[in-house]
């Protein structure tokens, strides 16, 4: 009897099904990512928008600007990805070549995950950030 409540004491390794939720609350984890579009545009005096250009703008050139990062194990930033960081380049070119706002803004995130796959079992840790817009003076 005395072995028996001694083996009740000793803790039990937790169960496939438990490091099963586990790995799936990780991978159910999710982040914001902000860029503050007023500051940007009061710092840098490029107009930002998603509609159309203003009545008699003249379109100059679309821009695509791209951001890729590495987070180990999906939800490690190794490389991190940075919503406002990738506006900024994309102000920074529409300046670049004389325009005084961008238009038609368009972006894709595809964020990390620890259950993303490339083709199985080759996990993909990758995130991404995809910019497009029509520049216009």
């Amino acid at each position: 009897m005395a072995l028996r409540s001694l083996l009740e004491r000793v803790p039990r390794p937790p169960r496939p099904r438990v490091l099963c939720l586990l790995f799936l609350g990780l991978a159910s984890c999710w982040s914001v990512d902000k860029a503050n579009l007023a500051a940007i545009q009061e710092e840098t005096g490029i107009s930002l928008s998603e509609g159309e250009p203003p009545r008699g703008a003249v379109p100059l050139q679309s821009l695509a600007i791209g951001q890729d990062g590495f987070y180990l194990l999906g939800f490690i930033p190794i490389v991190p990805i940075d919503l406002d960081r990738t506006f900024r380049a994309l102000v920074k070119e529409a300046k670049a070549v004389g325009a005084k706002g961008v238009a038609k803004i368009r972006y894709v995130v595809d964020g990390p995950s620890p259950t993303k796959f490339q083709a199985f079992p080759i996990p993909d840790w990758s995130a991404s950030i995809r910019l497009t817009g029509m520049t216009w003076k």
